[in-house]
C-alpha cells in the first residue's frame, strides 16, 4: 500500500515525471553552467578584466560576461571540467559570436556591447 491509510493518492503527469529524472540525471543546470557571482568582477583598469562564455555550455548558451583576470585560471578549470561532462553536446553547437572586449566601470569588470553586465 503506498501512502498513509486515509491518504488520497494524486495522479502525477508523466511528463513531469519523466522531466524530473531527466533533469536530475544531467545534474541540473548548475552542474554544466558558468555562473557569474562565482567570479571575481573587481578591477582598477580595463586591463584587469577578461571576456568569457557564461550559462549552460552543455546546451549551447551563447551568453558572454566579463571576470576579473585574475579569476581566469578557475574560469579555465571550471570549462575543462564541463568539457569532460559533455563535450559531445558542446561539438554538436554552432559556433558562439567571438566574445567582445571587457571593461572596467566603476570597480567592477562588465562586457562590453553584447554582453551581460554583473548580474
Amino acid at each position: 500500500m503506498l501512502g498513509k491509510p486515509g491518504m488520497k493518492l494524486q495522479f502525477i503527469p508523466g511528463w513531469l515525471v519523466l522531466s524530473a529524472l531527466a533533469f536530475a540525471a544531467c545534474g541540473g543546470a548548475e552542474e554544466h553552467g558558468i555562473i557569474l557571482k562565482n567570479y571575481r568582477q573587481d578591477c582598477s583598469k580595463d586591463d584587469d578584466c577578461t571576456t568569457v562564455a557564461i550559462g549552460d555550455l552543455c546546451n549551447c548558451i551563447c551568453d558572454s560576461a566579463a571576470i576579473a583576470k585574475a579569476d581566469l585560471p578557475e574560469y579555465t578549470a571550471d570549462v575543462a571540467k564541463i568539457k569532460t561532462d559533455c563535450l559531445d553536446d558542446m561539438l554538436k553547437c554552432k559556433e558562439c559570436p567571438q566574445l567582445g572586449d571587457a571593461v572596467c566601470k566603476a570597480g567592477k569588470c562588465e562586457a562590453a556591447e553584447g554582453g551581460v553586465a554583473g548580474e
